[in-house]
């Protein structure tokens, strides 16, 4: 179930729909059960971002900076 809102996030950030992307990673990140990557972080930071709530896109990156010293989350797909 999870695959699936991370791929319906990426589907309407392409169609621009930053609202409901927003909407699909903040739920992905909430029932996700295993490390994440730092690229959810950023793609959700900038929906947020692009629909003018930049003190909540800031907040996301720093959960994700912190995440990602934790080892909570891959920093990357390498």
């Amino acid at each position: 179930m999870t695959e699936q809102l991370l791929k319906e996030a990426k589907k309407f950030q392409k169609k621009r729909h930053w609202n409901n992307a927003a909407a699909c990673y903040r739920q992905y990140l909430s029932e996700s059960k295993r490390t994440v990557q730092a690229e959810v972080y950023v793609d959700y930071a900038r929906s947020l971002r692009i629909n003018s709530k930049t003190n909540k896109a800031l907040d996301v990156l720093k959960e994700g900076k912190t995440a990602c010293t934790k080892g909570i989350i891959n920093p990357s797909k390498q």
